[in-house]
């Protein structure tokens, strides 16, 4: 099942994919690389709610999957300053809070990307200005 999500998610076939992912996460709730992949599709499909909800999974499962740290580090960003945007400052502050801290741990890990530093200085100014706006 893994193999053949994998394949429709490379060939934009996402929808296919996830309902792959899901179908193979009934068998093994716990694999960390299923709910990463179940992430990227929804990411591509603009499912942002979904992708965090998945990226989060896998960050539990398996605390040193760069990946998915670096991508729901984004995503929390991007939404971040959506919710600041709309003046809810209290979840853009959560928002940045979490991006932080994530991009912080993946810092730390010897297989970081090297543009994790940018991103983290992006998080903590969002983060600077959502604390002054409270």
């Amino acid at each position: 099942l893994m193999d053949t999500a994998l394949k429709n998610q490379m060939r934009a076939n996402p929808q296919q994919a996830i309902a792959q992912y899901l179908e193979a996460l009934k068998l093994n709730p716990s694999d960390a690389r299923l709910h990463y992949n179940l992430g990227v599709a929804y990411h591509t499909l603009g499912q942002t709610e979904k992708a965090i909800q998945a990226y989060r999974q896998s960050v539990r499962l398996d605390g040193s999957r760069v990946e998915a740290m670096f991508n729901l580090g984004q995503l929390l960003v991007n939404r971040g300053v959506s919710f600041a945007q709309q003046s809810n400052v209290s979840n853009a502050r959560q928002d940045f809070q979490e991006a932080v801290r994530l991009f912080e741990g993946v810092r730390q890990l010897p297989n970081a990307p090297k543009e994790v530093t940018q991103h983290l200085d992006v998080a903590r100014k969002n983060l600077a200005i959502a604390m002054q706006a409270s």
